[in-house]
């Protein structure tokens, strides 16, 4: 199974998970029975966490739904080839979120903008690429992010 997205009902933390099965079933659990698999996130200074981003087999995209506090971003890492179309929308539940997209050597793809404006692109370099989500707001906020290369 995966972990498609987890949000905050009442007092508790659910997150929404999805089986590897051939009907692709979805459903809801609380969040204290899931552990996190080794690799998948780790925390950097400040409140960051990475998160290496895969897509299923035969898929070019993926949905990703998350919560940032008050000042903390994830960083969500892809790797890709020069020349290919990347496409990025981020859907914040609230204002101050916006996002930033660094190329393989750590320069600029794009600074950081609203997370209103999607951005779609050809990449000129190979490699890691990385979308950062910041919450520059004084109030947690749920998104989500829809990731495609193609």
């Amino acid at each position: 199974m995966r972990n498609v997205g987890c949000r905050d009902f009442g007092s508790a933390h659910w997150c929404q998970i999805e089986m590897f099965t051939d009907m692709r079933q979805r459903g809801w659990v609380n969040s204290r029975y899931l552990t996190k698999a080794a690799g998948t996130q780790q925390p950097d200074a400040g409140g960051t966490v990475t998160v290496r981003v895969t897509f299923e087999p035969g898929t070019s995209g993926t949905n990703v739904t998350d919560i940032l506090k008050p000042g903390a971003s994830r960083r969500y890492v892809l790797g890709a080839r020069a020349g290919q179309q990347f496409y990025f929308r981020l859907d914040a539940n609230g204002p101050d979120m916006s996002y930033q997209i660094f190329n393989p050597d750590k320069s600029f793809l794009l600074g950081q903008i609203a997370a209103a404006q999607e951005y779609h692109g050809q990449l000129w370099q190979s490699g890691d690429h990385v979308v950062e989500v910041i919450n520059r707001g004084s109030g947690t906020r749920s998104y989500q992010a829809f990731i495609s290369i193609e």
